[in-house]
């Protein structure tokens, strides 16, 4: 019963009129907001054409909630789908830094991140000029890390995906105030410096988790086209 109700609403939702009271047309938005993520240990190792043959510093972090701001371009389709470039900065500094041996160590630092992601998007209507935003998206991300005790400051690209949920409601025939929340998985950070060209003998920094970043914003959308009335 309660996987037939589950259905009834499912199939419900993708029956209305997915462009009713929502955004259509060519649009811009910016936001700004929270971020923050778990703590993370960090790994200094050094290896030899591609092996781990040692480790000197093993070391728990723990980042401060941060602050993100994100700019996005788009097309918001009739069906409801919106298909955008979004680009984002999200910051948060060290607060905590213990080595292996359980020894806080000064904790200046910080990590920040710059991303570029494809987002699709489905808005959903759930009550008048409300509507409900489901969202994908993949991309790059330009992740640098700086951890002053250790002497480290450095920079590395990697693939990025993120799963968006949104809250949109229209002020007028084209603006839109939103909340969204964003779960980013990119990719494990690493990174490497060469000591000796000759043997391929590289001193290696890594994150040894996922960096999985959440974040809340706010923000205003503005479109070119209009919004579609209930």
């Amino acid at each position: 019963m309660k996987k037939l109700l589950l259905a009834s609403t499912a199939l419900a939702l993708l029956a209305s009129p997915a462009h009713a009271g929502a955004l259509r047309g060519s649009y811009a938005s910016l936001e700004a907001g929270a971020t923050w993520f778990h703590p993370e240990q960090v790994a200094q190792t050094t290896t030899l054409s591609g092996t781990t043959v040692s480790t000197y510093g093993l070391y728990d972090t723990e980042f401060s909630g941060g602050w993100a701001v994100m700019g996005s371009v788009g097309y918001a389709f009739d069906s409801g789908i919106r298909a955008e470039l979004e680009f984002g900065y999200r910051h948060n500094d060290l607060n905590r830094l213990l080595d292996s041996a359980g020894s806080t160590l000064p904790a200046g630092g910080e990590f920040s991140s710059f991303t570029v992601m494809a987002n699709a998007i489905y808005d959903i209507p759930v009550a008048k000029q409300l509507t409900l935003s489901l969202g994908l998206g993949a991309g790059v991300e330009e992740a640098k890390l700086k951890i002053d005790a250790l002497g480290f400051s450095d920079d590395a690209w990697q693939v990025a995906y993120q799963g968006l949920v949104g809250l949109n409601y229209n002020l007028s025939g084209r603006t839109q105030l939103f909340v969204n929340y964003r779960y980013l998985q990119p990719q494990r950070p690493e990174y490497p410096w060469l000591l000796d060209p000759a043997t391929n003998e590289n001193r290696l920094t890594s994150v040894l988790n996922d960096l999985n970043r959440h974040t809340v914003s706010v923000g205003l959308r503005y479109g070119l086209g209009s919004i579609i009335p209930k």
